[in-house]
């Protein structure tokens, strides 16, 4: 068991993506189900020069392979709706890694970093421009996603409705997050 402050909505004791947020940033999103199910969170503490360089760098997390190590310190301080901005993007590396491969990627990337800087380095122009969109997420007061809502839709006020009528019918309790990411 990992002991580092991942919420529970979102991650397994190991560090995994539970199968109901896979579920919501493959619809949201389109990353494949494959791929996030492979992909794990890790603390950066792991690997203490990891940890150093990250921390030096004012990074909360990078992406190694089908790992992605992240600064516990830095975790503590996100809400439940920054896991997703940072989910997704990290998940657009782990995407990027897979068009290049490993080693292309990390080549590539290094020579990027030099030519442009980290604010204007291509990949992660594109991390953070990925489309973003409205989540309504819905959880119990475990903080278990008991369902989910893609906003921006023209039905989008019905959907909504609905989706509340029915969490109030069940007479659970359960709070609603709206997630940008």
């Amino acid at each position: 068991m990992i002991p580092t402050p991942l919420p529970n909505a979102l991650f397994t004791s190991e560090g995994r993506l539970q199968p109901a947020a896979q579920e919501l940033l493959q619809a949201a999103w389109g990353h494949p189900l494959a791929e996030l199910a492979e992909t794990r969170w890790l603390p950066a503490s792991q690997l203490p020069p990891l940890h150093a360089v990250l921390k030096v760098q004012g990074f909360v997390a990078i992406t190694l392979g089908p790992y992605i190590y992240y600064i516990e310190e830095h975790a503590r301080t996100l809400r439940f709706e920054d896991w997703f901005e940072l989910l997704v993007h990290e998940q657009v590396h782990r995407r990027q890694i897979g068009r290049h491969g490993t080693a292309g990627f990390y080549l590539r990337y290094g020579w990027l970093a030099l030519r442009h800087g980290y604010r204007q380095h291509p990949d992660e122009v594109e991390a953070r421009s990925t489309e973003a969109r409205n989540l309504l997420l819905f959880t119990d007061e475990k903080g278990t996603t008991v369902g989910h809502l893609l906003l921006g839709t023209e039905t989008r006020a019905a959907d909504e409705q609905n989706r509340i009528a029915k969490l109030r019918n069940t007479g659970k309790a359960w709070r609603a997050s709206r997630v940008r990411a």
